[in-house]
């Protein structure tokens, strides 16, 4: 038997098809079943053939599960890392008031000597704005991420409202005025 392209139709195995079929029936889920059948020659492709022809149904909730697992994971991750980039901003900023030490090669006698200042000079104050500068600007690209993520899921929740009362309108566009009229009389009377 030939496909419509003129290739040979997949020959499946009878033993890698009863196979696939005590697997699933065991809720044994399906990257598991290829990982466990790969070495006798079992190829996604050949799973998706045999899912398709014996109508395997797949568990999609432990996946779902575990993407938002992920996902609460990753919020976490960047909330902390939010966090250190915070600190580190205010860290730069307080070493602008904190006495500064300088350590600087000595005429006299020819080794290094080391002074403090009451501040900074000019250019490392700079470097320490220029530091807190960009610690601020990646917490707030991480507080932004979040909020993104948080706003999609708004605009989700209010699409599928939205959705809902189209078709609720749709359903009262296609009603008769006799049929409404009908409904309302039925309500009255009960």
């Amino acid at each position: 038997m030939t496909k419509k392209n003129g290739r040979p139709k997949m020959v499946i195995p009878d033993a890698m098809r009863e196979a696939v079929i005590e697997l699933h029936a065991k809720e044994v889920g399906k990257n598991e079943i290829e990982r466990r059948l790969k070495s006798n020659g079992l190829t996604r492709h050949m799973l998706d053939t045999i899912s398709k022809e014996e109508g395997l149904q797949w568990d999609r909730s432990k996946t779902k599960k575990a993407v938002e697992q992920l996902k609460i994971k990753g919020q976490a991750g960047r909330s902390l890392m939010a966090d250190r980039y915070l600190r580190v901003a205010g860290d730069m900023l307080d070493k602008l008031n904190q006495p500064y030490q300088l350590q600087m090669l000595s005429n006299k006698t020819g080794g290094w000597e080391t002074y403090t200042r009451d501040t900074p000079p000019a250019i490392e104050a700079e470097k320490f704005v220029r530091a807190s500068d960009v610690a601020m600007k990646r917490h707030q690209e991480l507080i932004e991420f979040d909020q993104q993520d948080e706003n999609e899921e708004s605009k989700s929740l209010l699409g599928s409202i939205n959705d809902v009362l189209k078709m609720y309108a749709k359903d009262k566009k296609d009603k008769t005025v006799e049929e409404e009229a009908e409904e309302s009389l039925n309500e009255d009377g009960d």
